[in-house]
């Protein structure tokens, strides 16, 4: 069993910091692919059935990589949350309003991304207040929540608590908030390190 410690961070790091590792991967899955077909040769070969082991074998690896393909591929070019509108809009009018080096804690770095701000990932913890002294220590100015964050860790009562406007501690003001939809709203909050 591969022990939690090295799986964990590959949660913690955005993909696109693994793109340097592509060529890599490409060279891995090719010299997998040519180890599957000579594992399927010599299995042929053991039980001398095929006359034309060589076009069976071919034919069982090309099936192989077109179900790895067709189950990996769809998950890859499927479209991610950052084409909800939602998300553009207020990045925009965070972008029209906010400091251009501020900074902002969320799940996701959409909103970010259309405000020009410096992103910060939204770290997970029982006790909200590691919360915000991992966001002092990192210079958050701005929080994010929205149903994403619910959809993960709704187990979280505050992560709740603030989605639903509710129970607000001193360091966070609702400054804006978007979507009529309940479960589908998006709202920012500004972050004070020290209480307001």
């Amino acid at each position: 069993m591969i022990p939690p410690m090295f799986v964990y961070p590959l949660f913690l790091i955005h993909s696109r910091r693994f793109v340097p590792f592509i060529p890599i991967i490409i060279l891995l899955i090719a010299r997998g692919i040519v180890f599957i077909q000579d594992r399927v040769s010599k299995s042929l070969k053991r039980c001398n059935f095929y006359k034309n082991s060589s076009y069976v074998e071919k034919l069982i690896t090309k099936g192989i990589v077109a179900i790895f393909v067709l189950v990996i591929l769809p998950q890859a070019i499927a479209k991610k949350n950052i084409d909800d509108p939602n998300y553009k809009k207020l990045g925009t009018l965070l972008k029209n309003h906010v400091h251009k080096q501020s900074a902002l804690m969320a799940r996701q770095p959409y909103i970010s991304f259309y405000s020009d701000m410096r992103f910060v990932h939204f770290p997970y913890d029982k006790d909200y207040g590691k919360v915000f002294k991992y966001a002092e220590y990192h210079g958050v100015n701005y929080l994010v929540m929205d149903y994403n964050i619910l959809a993960f860790r709704d187990h979280l009562p505050y992560l709740r608590d603030w989605y639903n406007e509710r129970n607000l501690p001193s360091e966070l003001k609702l400054i804006m908030k978007y979507g009529d939809n309940p479960t589908k709203k998006i709202l920012i909050y500004e972050f004070f390190p020290h209480g307001k």
